[in-house]
């Protein structure tokens, strides 16, 4: 889309949902193969998509972790 259809960003939205597939009474594989999503940004360079780079940003993890 960005090379053919003149657009400058494209955000790619991937998932997964194990939980589906899971007992849901194995609370220790279902630990282990929980559901998750990611998102990328691809955004048009002086060269096209010849180059990327990718990275993760892990500030903000503190937010999922649950004390007990």
């Amino acid at each position: 889309m960005i090379e053919s259809q003149g657009v400058d960003s494209i955000l790619l939205v991937t998932a997964e949902t194990y939980s589906k597939h899971i007992n849901p009474g194995d609370r220790g594989t279902m630990a282990l193969f929980g559901d998750g999503a990611a998102v990328t940004l691809l955004r048009k360079g002086e060269r096209g998509l010849d180059d990327f780079v990718l990275g993760t940003d892990g500030s903000g993890a503190d937010q999922f972790i649950v004390k007990s």
